[in-house]
C-alpha cells in the first residue's frame, strides 16, 4: 500500500514537535496513523495570566469572561489565592485561562506551570511607579523567556483610568523577541476600556501557535478526554504513571515512545503537568491546588518557620494533614516539587 505523504508535512517543524522527533520515519507512522484512524486539530491553547499582587489580574479576567465592569465592577471577585483556571470558547478555539496569584510567597509555585506553546499576558498596574513597574516586568519577562522559550508574551497595562503606564516599552521589546511588538495593551476592569482589545490580541496571538491547529489522531485526543474527566470529578488530584500507561493501552497507544509524545503534549496543554525528574516522574499532577496548595501549607508553617526550614517527615505529616488530598505515598512528592524548582523555606 503506497501512502502520499503530502510535502508540507516532510521537514514540518511544529509536526516534529508534536512527534518529539523529526525522523522521517517518525513522520510516516504519524501520517499512516491519521490516515487510518483519523483525527481534528486540537483548537485548545493555555493562556496564562501573570503579574505582581493587587495588580487587577483576576478583575481583568472577569471583566474579559463575564463582562464584569462598569456597575458590576464592585462585586468582581477579590484576587485570586493560588490559580484559578477557566475556559473560554470563540471562533472554534477553547482558551484554557489560568490566573496565578501574585503573593510573592508564591511566586516560585508558578513554575511548576510555565510551559512552551502558550500564551502569555503579563499584566502591569500602572498605578505604580515606572521603576517598580520596569523592574518586576523584567522579572517576568526572564521568568517565561526561561521556562516558555518563545511563547508571545502580551503586555498589558491595567487601571488605566487615572493613570498610564510608564516604561520603556521598546526596549523592552528589542531584549526580549517574544514580547509581541504592539504597544501594551491599556485596559481598565472599573470602565471596560481595552476589553475587547485585548480579546482581541489574545485570539490573535493562540492562533500564531501552530500547535493550535495541528492534527492529532483520535487516539490522542481519547486519551486527553478521558483525563479531563478525571479532573472534573474534583476527586483525583495526581495519576501514576502506570495508571496513564495504562489508560494509553486501553486507547490502542501501545508504544512507549507515542505515550511519550502525548504527555508532552497533554504537559504543555495543562492537562496533566509531568515532570522528568528522577523524583517526580512516576506521577502527574491534575490538579495545579494540590501543588499550590501543599507548597502554601509547608511554607507558612510556623514548625518550620522556627526551625529555619528544616523539618522530619513526623512533622510532614502534620502539616499536610489531610490524608484523602495527600496520602503518604505522596507528601514527600511536595517537598521534591520544591527543590526541583528552588521554592526556598
Amino acid at each position: 500500500m503506497e501512502i502520499a505523504i503530502p510535502a508540507k508535512w516532510l521537514g514540518d517543524d511544529e509536526i516534529s514537535k508534536v512527534l518529539g522527533s523529526n525522523h522521517a520515519q517518525e513522520i510516516i507512522t504519524y501520517y499512516k496513523q491519521m490516515n487510518e484512524e483519523g483525527g481534528r486539530p486540537l483548537g485548545e491553547a493555555r493562556v496564562l495570566v501573570v503579574g505582581e499582587a493587587d495588580g487587577g489580574k483576576t478583575k481583568l479576567l472577569r471583566a474579559l469572561l463575564y463582562g464584569e465592569y462598569g456597575e458590576k465592577f464592585k462585586d468582581a471577585r477579590d484576587p485570586t489565592d493560588g490559580i484559578e483556571v477557566n475556559t473560554l470558547d470563540s471562533e472554534g478555539i477553547r482558551l484554557r485561562l489560568w490566573d496565578f496569584g501574585g503573593q510573592e510567597i508564591m511566586h516560585a509555585t508558578h513554575r511548576f506551570f510555565l510551559s512552551r506553546r502558550c500564551v502569555y499576558v503579563l499584566v502591569a498596574d500602572s498605578t505604580r511607579d515606572s521603576n517598580y513597574n520596569e523592574e518586576k516586568i523584567e522579572y517576568w519577562l526572564e521568568l517565561l523567556k526561561f521556562f516558555g522559550g518563545d511563547s508571545p508574551v502580551l503586555l498589558v497595562a491595567s487601571k488605566v483610568e487615572n493613570f498610564s503606564l510608564n516604561v520603556n516599552e521598546r526596549g523592552l521589546q528589542e531584549k526580549y523577541p517574544n514580547l509581541v511588538p504592539i504597544p501594551a495593551i491599556r485596559t481598565s476592569a472599573k470602565t471596560g476600556a481595552g476589553i475587547e482589545e485585548l480579546r482581541r490580541a489574545i485570539f490573535e496571538q493562540v492562533g500564531s501557535l501552530q500547535s493550535v491547529n495541528v492534527m492529532l489522531p483520535r487516539t490522542f485526543l481519547s486519551v486527553k478526554d478521558a483525563l479531563e474527566e478525571l479532573k472534573s470529578s474534583q476527586k483525583v488530584k495526581v495519576i501514576e504513571d502506570a495508571v496513564y500507561r495504562r489508560l494509553c493501552e486501553e486507547n490502542d497507544i501501545t508504544e512507549e515512545e507515542r505515550q511519550n509524545t502525548l504527555l508532552h503534549l497533554l504537559h504543555d496543554m495543562g492537562v496533566v503537568l509531568h515532570y522528568e525528574d528522577d523524583r517526580l516522574s512516576d506521577f502527574g499532577i491534575l490538579n495545579p491546588d494540590w501543588a499550590t496548595g501543599g507548597v502554601y501549607k509547608v511554607v507558612n508553617s510556623p514548625q518550620i518557620k522556627e526551625s529555619h526550614g528544616k523539618f522530619s517527615l513526623a512533622q510532614l505529616k502534620t502539616i499536610l494533614a489531610d490524608e484523602e488530598m495527600y496520602p503518604a505515598s505522596m507528601r514527600r512528592r511536595i517537598v521534591d516539587l520544591m527543590k526541583k524548582f528552588g521554592t526556598d523555606l
